[in-house]
Order: C-alpha cells, then sequence, then structure tokens
C-alpha cells in the first residue's frame, strides 16, 4: 500500500523511479534516488494530479537536497544554514502537492507552502542508517492512510524523541533507534495527553 525507495539502489534507481511513475500508491523517497533526473519526472507529474490521489515524500539531506534542486532546474545552489529554510520554500512553491523533509538540525517540512520546524533534532541521529529509519516510519504511516504531511510530522517527532532516549549521542545505532521506537508511548504519553 505504500513505498519507501531510495535506500542503497545505486545503479537500479532510475529503472524503479520509472516503475513508481506508473504506480498511484504513497511513496517515500530517499538517498540515492534523490540524485538520479528522473526524479524530476515523478515530482513534476505528481504536481498535475489531484491531491488526494497520490502522497509524495522526499526526506533528503542537504547535501541530497542540492542535488534535488540542481535536478529540478534551481541551478547550482550552495545551501547554507542562513538559506536552507528559503530553499525549502521555493521547492514547495514550484511543488506544492510534495512534503519535503530537510533533515537537518532543526528538520524542515514543507507542504502546500506552509512551513514547520521540528527542533528536537539530537546530534546522535547524524550517524549513517538513522535517516533510513525515519523513511521506514513514514512509509509506515502512509501505508496506514495517513496524508504526506502528517506521515513526516508525526515519523520526525518520533524519531527525534526515540533519539533522545540514548544517553549516548555516539552509541545509538539504527537497530537502537527502532527499539527506542517502542519505548516512546510509556515514556511519553503522559506529556501527549494534554495536548488532546
Amino acid at each position: 500500500t505504500a513505498f519507501a525507495l531510495g535506500m542503497g539502489l545505486g545503479e537500479l534507481t532510475p529503472k524503479i523511479l520509472g516503475d513508481v511513475l506508473k504506480r498511484s500508491e504513497p511513496c517515500v523517497v530517499d538517498a540515492d534516488a534523490l540524485h538520479y533526473a528522473e526524479i524530476r519526472e515523478l515530482l513534476e507529474y505528481r504536481s498535475l494530479l489531484d491531491s488526494a490521489q497520490r502522497q509524495i515524500v522526499l526526506t533528503p539531506h542537504p547535501k541530497e537536497f542540492v542535488a534535488l534542486l540542481r535536478i529540478c532546474g534551481f541551478g547550482d545552489v550552495a545551501l547554507t544554514p542562513t538559506n536552507r529554510l528559503e530553499y525549502a520554500m521555493r521547492f514547495s512553491q514550484r511543488y506544492p502537492e510534495v512534503t519535503l523533509l530537510l533533515k537537518g538540525a532543526n528538520t524542515l517540512i514543507t507542504h502546500r507552502e506552509k512551513i514547520y520546524i521540528n527542533p528536537l533534532g539530537s546530534v546522535a541521529l547524524a550517524k549513517g542508517g538513522s535517516g533510513d529509519v525515519l523513511a521506514g516510519m513514514i512509509g509506515a504511516l502512509l501505508a496506514q492512510g495517513r496524508s504526506g504531511v502528517e506521515s513526516a510530522i508525526h515519523a520526525s517527532l518520533a524519531h527525534a524523541l526515540a533519539s533522545q532516549l540514548e544517553s549516548s549521542t555516539y552509541a545509538l545505532t539504527p537497530q537502537k533507534l527502532i527499539q527506542n521506537l517502542a519505548l516512546l508511548e510509556r515514556k511519553h504519553y503522559g506529556q501527549y495527553t494534554q495536548y488532546k
């Protein structure tokens, strides 16, 4: 009912992106898939569709976002902490029905020219495999029927909070991060009920 693709695909990526174009299921696109020109066709085809027909979430880190911007015709961008918000918004203006989750110390999520900022990140997440866990979480929420922006926001928050359960910032592995997700409900349930 949903796809999470890009992680470790390498040279298979263009073919798989081409196959995904022919499908209608929601998808989260990460890693290798953000470096290939076929991603532009997926985004431009998506922008012509009614928003209810397909959910697409992109989850680049800054270097992947620079590659994505170049592919999408924004030119050669030097992304900095001071201009990343501007480029995330410009991307959202061009592709308003696509949800962008730009990883970083403060994760930025854009959709329909609105921007959401998650300030709860941790340096423990700056490790290979952490983003794969995040993409999998978003994919799981998409598979349950949530919208792209909802999936990105909920997964980003849970991802950040799960990282905070680890006392050591250098010892957090993707496997431990997944284990920590199971602990979130018990640890944070009381805090969240006050907002319901």
